[in-house]
């Protein structure tokens, strides 16, 4: 997996991930997360650098080897931004996924917390 905007490097300031995220701290606090993220082949990520989105894309899924076996990377193609609006559905959908797939549960209080974890650990949680 790969990051599409990256934190390692300050973009430039006509930059579109600068236009779509001018707040740095929002910048970083999506470059980790999962809807940030897609899996490529080892050789195509450092062709594409630290380009601005619309590079990256012509790099990955332009000549040799465009197309990708991931359909999280296909998806992709069809965005024109990736925008934190964007980022926040994808976000909202893929842990949907992985919650489903995995039947995970989502502790949204601290009774609720509690009980995950005394079920978790077969019911030597305190």
């Amino acid at each position: 997996m790969v990051h599409f905007y990256s934190a390692i490097y300050t973009p430039p300031a006509n930059s579109d991930w600068v236009k779509w995220f001018p707040d740095e701290d929002e910048r970083d606090d999506w470059t980790h997360r999962l809807a940030n993220l897609v899996p490529l082949h080892v050789r195509k990520n450092p062709a594409a650098s630290n380009y601005d989105f619309a590079t990256k894309k012509n790099v990955y899924f332009k000549g040799k080897g465009a197309v990708s076996p991931f359909v999280l990377t296909q998806e992709v193609r069809s965005e024109e931004t990736w925008t934190s609006s964007h980022l926040t559905g994808r976000q909202e959908r893929l842990v949907g996924v992985l919650k489903a797939h995995w039947n995970l549960e989502v502790a949204t209080d601290n009774k609720t917390a509690d009980a995950v974890a005394t079920a978790a650990t077969g019911g030597l949680a305190s």
